[in-house]
């Protein structure tokens, strides 16, 4: 049923307003004609003013009042209220326009409220990363700057070891010369050990046959002694026939004197016979002191001989020992003059690695020395960043702040989403009433509860009255008082 416009109930109010004038006016005459009593006349005139105004206040006044009321509430940052009309007129039709346009003001400040929040959490994020970057770009300025010193320090360092390496070089090669000549040396030392092995082997053999020659000289001598000692012998009885004679010269000169004339011719062969008595004895004692000298002359020489045998016994003992001593030396100049010549090989082979070391050394100190210009660029560029980061970090802050001034203007409106449904104050699963349930803190004393029907409830007689006409909370609330029931009974039968 299609109810009047706004201009249908005007000119219908005021067609009212005529006939209730003209009917005023009737009762008016009809009283000074005297047909109606007074007071009836009044009844009929104060029924047909409050009919005229519970029209007006009806159909025009309230959809005025609660349409300002909303744009009190809009002017006042409230964009949680609705304008409901239960009639299909023009009251109607700018009732959903403003709650169209309040559904679309509070989507727009949701997503502003969400966007700031966003932007917020974003900046602050964004701050704490710069902050983070920043120390990162820090410590990273601070390690380039460490790295550029130990670069530099390498450069200087690699410059020596180039130097070192060439000095090396230069040594190596000093080494493989002087090795190469203790080479040659080496082996005229082997030759001359050569030869003097073989001469000591010469000298051996010619030993060999000097001791051959005194052990034939010592027994010959010997030999010399033991007829020595044989004469002696041969001297002593000389010496005794001489001493005898001597007697039996004497006697017979006695008995040539006894004999006188006759016997003094006997006497002269006597003195003849004695004095050549005298003479051997003279003689053998000559004999028996020379004997007695060559006897130690030979015993002399015997020593001497055994002396000279032991003397080439040791002299040919030591020319073996020389002789093993020489081929000892001879192989061990053999290896030093092998070890020598690896020596110099493994110098030449070092001299040509200590220049290739020099030459490696030097594009080493050129690439470090790039290096260290480098590092000291980015360690500009790291200053330079670092200095972005901190331009940053103040962009963020003042993009923080910008968010929570929006977020502080948005705050200023409030918006259906600032309630709370009564089913979902205590995470409700639908099939249970938190305004029954919880006896500690019922729904209606909870501030901005939304109904199920998404209208606010604001004040707690609306909000019984909207609980008790919800089914879940009649079925609870029956439930509950069935339990109430039992427990009573139970009671009372114990």
């Amino acid at each position: 049923m299609k109810l009047f416009s706004i201009k249908q109930r005007f000119l219908l109010a005021a067609v009212i307003a005529l006939l209730l004038f003209g009917i005023a006016s009737r009762l008016i005459w009809l009283t000074f004609s005297g047909i109606f009593p007074y007071l009836l006349q009044l009844v009929i005139i104060g029924v047909l003013l409050y009919l005229f105004s519970f029209f007006l206040n009806r159909y025009i006044l309230e959809p005025i009042y609660i349409i300002n009321q909303l744009a009190e509430e809009i002017a006042d940052n409230n964009l949680s209220g609705r304008a409901e009309f239960a009639t299909r007129d023009e009251f109607f039709i700018l009732g959903n326009t403003m709650n169209e346009m309040i559904k679309n003001m509070r989507d727009i400040l949701q997503e502003n409220l969400e966007a700031a929040e966003k932007v917020a959490q974003a900046s602050q994020d964004m701050s704490a990363m710069v902050e983070e970057a920043n120390l990162s770009t820090q410590e990273i300025s601070s390690t380039i700057d460490s790295i550029a010193k130990g670069t530099e320090e390498q450069s200087l360092h690699i410059k020596q070891s180039a130097m070192a390496a060439q000095q090396m070089a230069a040594t190596a090669e000093e080494v493989a010369a002087e090795a190469q000549k203790a080479a040659a040396s080496s082996a005229k030392a082997a030759d001359s050990s050569k030869t003097g092995g073989e001469i000591i082997q010469s000298v051996r053999s010619k030993i060999i046959q000097v001791k051959e020659t005194v052990d034939s000289s010592a027994a010959v001598v010997m030999k010399l002694g033991t007829r020595s000692q044989e004469i002696g012998k041969i001297i002593d009885v000389i010496r005794g026939i001489s001493r005898q004679t001597n007697l039996l010269a004497l006697n017979a000169a006695i008995e040539a004197a006894r004999a006188g004339e006759h016997g003094r011719g006997f006497s002269v062969v006597a003195d003849e016979v004695r004095a050549l008595a005298e003479q051997t004895t003279q003689s053998t004692i000559q004999i028996t002191q020379m004997i007695s000298e060559i006897q130690k002359e030979t015993k002399t020489a015997v020593e001497a001989m055994e002396s000279g045998t032991r003397a080439v016994e040791e002299g040919a003992g030591l020319a073996i020992q020389a002789n093993e001593a020489f081929e000892a030396i001879l192989s061990s100049i053999n290896q030093t003059v092998q070890t020598i010549q690896e020596i110099a090989a493994a110098s030449q082979e070092q001299a040509a690695s200590s220049q290739e070391m020099s030459s490696t050394m030097e594009g080493v100190e050129q690439i470090a020395s790039r290096n260290a210009l480098g590092s000291q660029q980015v360690a500009s560029a790291a200053e330079q960043q670092r200095q972005t980061m901190e331009n940053l970090a103040k962009s963020a802050m003042e993009l923080v702040d910008m968010a929570d001034h929006l977020t502080a203007l948005v705050g200023r409106f409030k918006v259906i989403s600032d309630f709370q449904r009564c089913w979902r104050v205590f995470d409700c699963n639908y099939i249970e009433c938190p305004a029954y349930q919880s006896k500690e803190e019922k729904c209606w004393l909870i501030a901005n509860t939304l109904g199920r029907d998404g209208i606010p409830m604001g004040s707690v007689m609306e909000k019984r009255v909207r609980c008790h006409q919800c089914d879940v909370f009649k079925l609870n609330t029956l439930v509950e008082e069935e339990k109430e029931q039992e427990e009573a009974e139970e009671k009372s039968v114990s």
